[in-house]
C-alpha cells in the first residue's frame, strides 16, 4: 500500500455506502474495487466502482488514482473495464459520472472512455457525464 493512500474522495461516506451495499447483499458486485498495478512490485494505485442501478437503470460510477500513478492510463483502463462490465449487467440502462468543472483530468478520463456532457450532477457545482449504451450490430441485417 503506497504511503500516499488513501486516494482523494475515499472518505467515510464512500466506506459507509460500500458497507451498506454489502450488508444488504453480500454477493453484490456493485461496490468499489481497487486498482492494483505492477509498478516493479504490486501496488494499489486507486479505486473504481459504482452502486447498483437505480429504479431507472442508471448507475453512478466513481474513480480516483493516487497522484504518483496519474497520467499513465490506469484510470481510463479501469473505467473502460467497469463500463463494459456494467453494460453486460441486466437492468443497467445508463452509466453516469459526476465531477467538478475544475477537475480537467477527470473530465478527460471520462471523455476518453466515451462519456458525454449531460448537464448538472448531484450537488452544488457538480457536472454530469453519461456514457451512451454501445450500439450492437443487428445480427439479422444484411452485411
Amino acid at each position: 500500500m503506497p504511503a500516499s493512500w488513501p486516494v482523494e474522495h475515499y472518505d467515510q461516506e464512500l466506506l459507509d455506502f460500500t458497507r451498506a451495499a454489502l450488508d444488504a447483499d453480500p454477493s453484490t458486485e456493485f461496490v468499489i474495487r481497487y486498482i492494483v498495478v505492477d509498478d516493479g512490485e504490486p501496488a494499489v494505485a486507486g479505486m473504481v466502482g459504482c452502486g447498483p442501478p437505480d429504479a431507472t437503470g442508471r448507475v453512478l460510477i466513481g474513480y480516483s488514482v493516487l497522484p504518483e500513478f496519474q497520467r499513465r492510463g490506469f484510470a481510463s483502463e479501469a473505467l473502460a473495464a467497469l463500463d463494459d462490465w456494467l453494460y453486460a449487467q441486466p437492468g443497467v440502462t445508463l452509466i453516469a459520472g459526476d465531477t467538478y468543472p475544475e477537475l480537467i483530468a477527470s473530465i478527460a478520463t471520462m471523455r476518453r472512455c466515451g462519456f458525454e456532457p449531460a448537464g448538472a450532477g448531484d450537488g452544488e457545482r457538480v457536472i454530469r457525464f453519461t456514457l451512451p449504451r454501445p450500439q450492437r450490430a443487428d445480427s439479422n441485417s444484411a452485411a
